[in-house]
């Protein structure tokens, strides 16, 4: 009788990691995934599904691809290359653009189809999976509008994800993933340092998180705030999902230390808010017009530096709803007939 041999090796810690932001679209996607890209350090590669160069300080090398077969070819030749980060920009191209993996259903049938599109998906996270550096991967989620109410009987719309455009267990494939909407970046999974807490602008600070390993001389940028869920937007009802991700629920505010003045905390987070909705196209006078109306104060150069604790949220709302408002007429097509 042979001699039992245990078959159990010690385990080998995580050291590269594996990261997918999951947002609407325009929700900033390929622009976070390549500032958190250039803080995890090392060259960057970007497989480009979406054939469109994102505007960024971060260096990095493209390479535009239109097929399964090319993703692969390109992970193959990104890893001989020696790429310490490789972003997939987004996995939801891939799966339903043209050419994409659903097209197999019309090429094979359903149920050979979706056979043959599960053994890809395989072999696509594999191949991702022993990617000898950090991979970072971009997926589309449809968007939920949801309506919360306000003070005095008002109401805003805020935006979150949906059900994403992607073989619903992609999530178990990643150990960290973020939910991107209005400018936030919400972790849904991942190590306790950063599991559901918010982000307004990841990059270094959150490179930090991921891997402690990472100097401060080699992430020379200021750290954002660490906030959390409840304070980045008002608690959202759960909503049915298969993927992994959900909207984020009602948590302790145990943001960790802040700065000693609570004043300017506020007023940062303030001109941040106010910076993400001037991008949809709200005016600075709409902008200042709401900090005024809410005993705003401002400096020489019209900047916003102080204003009463107790109306802050009340301006946040305002904005948000200013901001969601000239979205909305952005997106909205002009027809002649419609009195406005």
């Amino acid at each position: 009788m042979s001699a039992f041999v245990n078959p159990f090796r010690p385990a080998i810690p995580l050291e590269k990691e594996r990261v997918a932001l999951v947002g609407c679209s325009g929700s900033g996607k390929s622009f976070t995934a390549l500032q958190l890209a250039g803080a995890l350090g090392g060259k960057v590669a970007l497989l480009d599904l979406e054939a469109c160069p994102t505007p960024t300080s971060i260096p990095y090398e493209r390479l535009e691809v239109t097929s399964y077969e090319g993703v692969i070819r390109g992970i193959e030749a990104a890893r001989q290359a020696g790429y310490g980060v490789l972003v997939l920009d987004c996995l939801s191209t891939l799966y339903k653009g043209p050419g994409g993996l659903l097209s197999l259903l019309d090429l094979h049938g359903d149920k050979k189809g979706w056979e043959v599109i599960g053994k890809r998906c395989a072999d696509l996270y594999a191949a991702l999976r022993s990617y000898p550096g950090h991979v970072i991967v971009t997926v589309r989620a449809e968007e939920l509008r949801l309506v919360e109410q306000g003070p005095e009987g008002t109401q805003r719309v805020r935006l979150a994800c949906g059900k994403v455009d992607f073989r619903p267990d992609f999530g178990a494939h990643f150990s960290t993933l973020f939910e991107l909407s209005q400018g936030l970046a919400t972790c849904t999974k991942g190590k306790p340092a950063i599991y559901q807490k918010t982000w307004s602008f990841p990059g270094a600070e959150l490179a930090r998180l991921l891997l402690p390993s990472i100097s401060g001389s080699q992430v020379s940028q200021p750290a954002p705030e660490v906030i959390s869920p409840q304070e980045a937007a008002p608690e959202t009802p759960a909503h049915p999902s298969t993927t992994g991700t959900s909207t984020p629920p009602s948590v302790p505010k145990t943001a960790g230390p802040k700065p000693e003045n609570e004043g300017q905390w506020t007023i940062r987070r303030l001109r941040e808010l106010a910076q993400m909705v001037a991008r949809q196209g709200v005016t600075p006078d709409s902008i200042r017009e709401v900090f005024s109306r809410n005993a705003g104060e401002f400096d020489e150069q019209g900047r916003l530096k102080a204003m009463p604790e107790a109306r802050y949220e009340m301006a946040a709302g305002e904005l948000q709803a200013l901001g969601m408002a000239a979205q909305e007429a952005a997106e909205t097509p002009w027809d002649s007939r419609v009195q406005r």
